[in-house]
């Protein structure tokens, strides 16, 4: 299977089965790996670390729980959880948690779950990019500066961007090697997590910015495919 994305230098190859990134590490030791579900770019090492953990995940029966206005199921094997879940009226305000990992989440932030469940809440490609955020924040007239993850279409992510809130409008420049110019963009938070990471959509892109983005995202399109 063809899922994977290799990094050397600014340059990305894609997309690669887990075979063609033992070759491209071979030539490159420093080469960075990406798939679909990645938050960002990680070295080979931590890539093979994360392909060694998820097969032993696979080799062990892991046990689930979902919450639903504070009344919590029953100890649920996967396949459990998912006909239950499918079920329900809704997913809004679900939350899953397992053995595994035992912190409860919201369910659209489980790709083990969502996966099963066939079901998403982005409906565009979001993409792993290396690069920072240089800007002001409109609610509070302060200005910032955090790391970029991700980007798609209709907006990125950020993290280490301590202070911001759903609702706040932000206006500023994406940096990125990633990027052959700078991307300034106007958005609002639509997500903050407690350790700083953001959901950023877009409220105004110009016609050059947005060509740029797309023509980044691009690259990845195939994957789509596997």
């Amino acid at each position: 299977m063809k899922r994977w994305f290799v990094q050397v230098g600014t340059k990305i190859h894609g997309p690669l089965s887990a075979e063609d990134v033992e070759k491209w590490h071979e030539k490159h030791k420093e080469c960075l790996v990406w798939g679909k579900g990645m938050s960002e770019w990680v070295s080979h090492f931590e890539w093979k670390l994360s392909q060694d953990e998820t097969a032993a995940k696979e080799n062990r029966i892991t046990l689930w729980q979902y919450r639903k206005d504070d009344k919590e199921s029953k100890i649920l094997k996967i396949d459990e959880l998912i006909s239950e879940l499918r079920g329900l009226p809704s997913y809004d305000n679900i939350y899953v948690k397992s053995d595994a990992d035992p912190r409860w989440q919201i369910l659209f932030t489980s790709s083990d779950v969502t996966e099963k469940l066939g079901i998403t809440r982005r409906t565009q490609l979001r993409v792993p990019i290396f690069g920072f955020f240089e800007g002001h924040n409109l609610a509070t007239d302060e200005d910032f500066r955090c790391k970029l993850l991700t980007l798609s279409e209709g907006g990125c992510g950020f993290t280490e961007a301590l202070g911001l809130k759903i609702g706040h409008s932000i206006r500023g420049q994406i940096i990125s090697p990633n990027l052959n110019q700078t991307l300034m963009i106007l958005g609002d938070v639509v997500y903050a997590g407690s350790s700083g990471d953001l959901g950023v959509r877009f409220s105004q892109l110009t016609p050059e910015g947005k060509a740029l983005v797309l023509d980044y995202i691009t690259k990845f399109k195939d994957a789509e495919a596997y």
